[in-house]
């Protein structure tokens, strides 16, 4: 070595000396890779085979050549048939399987990753055989399966198969090609490989292709958690990088990848349109639920505001509502569940069922009151010392589409409102008497002054024959007017207890026209009926038969001063009542004077007592009767009648008819 090479050595040595740590730290950055050796089944394509070339190959491989770069670990494959994969690792010949199928049996043995494939499990037959549909049709056929746990616990629950057992999936379907089995069951991307490559696919149909979906992972022995945590990080790290989705599209077709973020992204949308469409709609129902809460407050204070009590049941019975003035009316603290239990408790309401039922003719029944029709009537309730009056109303309840839900009650206490009545008919009745004590007063002073005059001079004039002519003249007309007014005042006091029977309308004012005719031939007055058939009355036809002679004179009496002298007389039959209108073309009355024309001694004739309508209207009074006046002046005056019609059951064809034959029409014209 000469002098001048030396400092070259020099320099070469410190250059390794400097180099040594570097080399020390790279070395134990190699050496922190830890080798796992990984057991995988050499013949399942495209999942892991040995290519033409020798080569192992497959999604699997790749995946974990992906995971070995994203972690810590050195993969070193051990290609093996299926069964002796799994042997290797339970005999710790591997450290890990790649592409286990996961089952709760074998959890048991051993731990699995996080799955990286979902795989399920496909029947093909021969195109030419049509029997099989399904895996029950099976039963009694040769099955061609691989060495494969899955495939056989398929098969184990279809009775009487028999399995042809292969060493793998291709061998297993030379043996469908040979006619050694009638079907093949083997998993599903497997079994589309090797059919695209021998060019078989088109000779074969599938039956099933999603045959126990299940997942595959990497199984370790159990407790390994260090290796299982380490592969799952690397797993982790590709799916979030999109390595993975590459991985797949590579084996499983290029736009596998692309489906599968569509499809997440598609579902990822459902999911939050779902979870939009929820929120909205919750919204809406409580919004809703508010609305109708608020209502519901709404309409029970209007319920419990009005004056009368208000009570609905459904078809069955129950009570479904019922106001705070319902529970005082029937005098009950809560509402009950149905009428059964209110008859118990409330003995207001035990009267008005009573009233009900008598109504109904004992048919009535909670469970029927909906098909009846509208009742109403009151009761009198002596619950302590003071009574109560109780006016009641059923009526049928309807749903939007006219069909019956229930029952309507509602029920008003009346007795403040009967008691100012009373208190109002005994002011009436006072007022009356001391204005029917005046009328008499008036009407007694006219014939007794006359008398008194005629008394005074007669001790005078007593041989005046001119007097005494005029004494026996007026005197005895005086007297017999004092008397007619007695006669109609008794008339007017007499209780008239009507004698009440069922007749026809038509026969009785068929009676009454002939005693009309003459005067109307007389007066010139041109007289139309019209009476509506099955007019029948349960009255005292006596009492009507002087109400309508009443009637007509005094129409025949308006009529004196008319140019067109026209009465009508009609009858007909208007909600459960019959109507009678007479009307006459007369002078027609006032409102103020109509007010006036029923009370006693009111008057518009010269020589009228005033008593004429007074005593018809008590006649029709007392025939539950009612009168109406409607009045035109100086055009026509009507004056309308109502009656109860009688029942139809309580008409019977051997009832005679008031005085007359019948007639063969109901119409009927007199004129001048």
């Amino acid at each position: 070595m000469t002098r001048n090479s030396f400092p070259i050595i020099f320099i070469i040595v410190l250059l390794l000396l400097f180099s040594f740590p570097a080399m020390v730290n790279s070395a134990g950055h190699i050496s922190e890779k830890k080798v796992i050796r990984v057991a995988i089944d050499r013949d399942l394509p495209p999942f892991s085979y040995i290519n033409g070339g020798g080569q192992l190959e497959g999604y699997l491989v790749d995946l974990a050549n992906a995971i070995e770069n994203e972690t810590s670990l050195k993969i070193y494959f051990i290609p093996l048939p299926w069964y002796q994969a799994i042997d290797s690792l339970r005999f710790n010949q591997a450290d890990a399987v790649m592409g286990m199928k996961y089952t709760a049996k074998r959890d048991e043995e051993f731990d699995f990753s996080e799955p990286f494939f979902t795989m399920s499990e496909v029947l093909i037959v021969p195109k030419k055989n049509e029997s099989v549909q399904n895996l029950a049709d099976l039963r009694y056929r040769v099955v061609a399966v691989s060495e494969n746990q899955v495939a056989k616990d398929i098969l184990k629950d279809v009775r009487r198969v028999e399995m042809n057992i292969a060493m793998n999936h291709s061998n297993a379907l030379q043996l469908l090609e040979l006619n050694r089995a009638e079907a093949f069951l083997g998993n599903k991307w497997t079994t589309q490989f090797l059919l695209n490559q021998s060019g078989t696919s088109n000779r074969y149909r599938v039956v099933d292709d999603l045959i126990q979906p299940a997942d595959y992972s990497l199984a370790v022995q159990n407790g390994n958690e260090q290796l299982l945590q380490e592969f799952n990080r690397g797993l982790t790290n590709l799916k979030a990088k999109g390595i993975y989705d590459e991985i797949y599209g590579k084996w499983f077709g290029k736009n596998m990848a692309a489906v599968i973020s569509r499809l997440k992204f598609v579902i990822y949308l459902l999911a939050g349109t779902v979870f939009t469409s929820g929120l909205i709609l919750f919204i809406g129902i409580m919004k809703h639920l508010r609305l109708i809460a608020n209502s519901n407050a709404f309409k029970e204070q209007i319920l419990n505001s009005v004056h009368g009590g208000i009570m609905t049941i459904d078809r069955n019975g129950w009570i479904t509502s019922m106001n705070q003035r319902a529970l005082s009316i029937l005098n009950i603290s809560e509402t009950p569940l149905n009428i059964t239990q209110l008859l118990h408790r409330s003995n207001p309401f035990q009267k008005i069922w009573e009233s009900i039922k008598e109504k109904s003719e004992g048919k009535c029944t909670p469970e029927t009151l909906y098909a009846d029709v509208m009742k109403n009537g009151e009761v009198e309730i002596s619950p302590d010392d003071e009574s109560r009056i109780i006016y009641y109303d059923v009526g049928p309840l309807y749903s939007a589409s006219g069909e019956p839900t229930g029952t309507l009650f509602t029920f008003l206490d009346r007795t403040e409102e009967k008691r100012m009545q009373l208190q109002l008919a005994t002011q009436e009745k006072m007022r009356a008497l001391g204005q029917l004590v005046a009328g008499i007063a008036h009407e007694l002073r006219n014939p007794l002054t006359a008398i008194k005059t005629f008394t005074e001079l007669l001790p005078v004039k007593y041989h005046n024959s001119s007097f005494q002519e005029a004494f026996i003249t007026h005197v005895p007309k005086e007297i017999n007017r004092l008397n007619e007014i007695v006669e109609s005042l008794l008339d007017y006091s007499r209780p008239k207890y009507p004698k009440k029977e069922i007749f026809d309308l038509k026969e009785l004012i068929h009676s009454i026209i002939p005693l009309m005719e003459a005067t109307f031939k007389k007066k010139e007055i041109t007289y139309t009926q019209w009476i509506q058939p099955d007019c029948y009355l349960y009255a005292d036809p006596h009492q009507l038969k002087q109400v309508f002679l009443n009637l007509l004179l005094n129409a025949i009496d308006a009529m004196e001063r008319s140019t067109i002298k026209h009465l009508t007389m009609e009858a007909s039959i208007k909600n459960e009542r019959i109507e009678i209108v007479i009307t006459d073309s007369g002078c027609g009355i006032s409102k103020d004077i109509a007010k006036k024309i029923f009370e006693p001694f009111f008057t518009r004739k010269k020589h009228g007592v005033g008593l004429g309508l007074t005593v018809s209207y008590q006649l029709v009074k007392e025939n539950e009767g009612s009168v109406e006046v409607v009045s035109i002046p100086n055009k026509k005056t009507s004056f309308i009648l109502r009656f109860p019609l009688a029942k139809k059951q309580d008409i019977h064809p051997s009832i005679e008819t008031y005085g007359v034959k019948k007639h063969d029409n109901d119409r009927r014209v007199v004129t001048s």
